[in-house]
């Protein structure tokens, strides 16, 4: 009796149990909410970048500050065009990113 009650037991707390398995089917499919993108510092070439990563933008840009080694904060994020990104759904993994301490966006296109 003993043997069939632990087995039992040991059934019900299965990883394999119906339960489990759809949590953790679903959680494959479902986007990861960090974003890494490669980051430069405004006024440097893009090739001067790093990788950066987080989950909001303000994490970006905490990340970038470090990952970029910048005297002053990261204040802003901006596309290669010039373009500012105010909000993170506009931020696209992988996406190449300037980043600025507030400064305006400056190009090092024509040097």
């Amino acid at each position: 009796t003993h043997f069939s009650e632990v087995q039992a037991s040991r059934f019900k707390s299965s990883p394999f149990s119906p339960k489990l398995l759809s949590s953790n089917h679903r959680c494959l499919y479902d986007q990861p909410s960090a974003k890494r993108v490669w980051a430069y510092q405004n006024g440097y070439k893009p090739e001067q970048g790093v990788y950066a990563w987080g989950k909001t933008i303000s994490e970006l840009l905490d990340n970038c500050t470090s990952r970029l080694n910048m005297q002053q904060p990261a204040k802003a994020l901006y596309t290669r065009a010039g373009e500012p990104l105010q909000s993170w759904d506009e931020i696209e993994r992988d996406m190449l990113l300037c980043v600025s301490d507030g400064n305006p966006f400056l190009s090092r296109e024509g040097n």
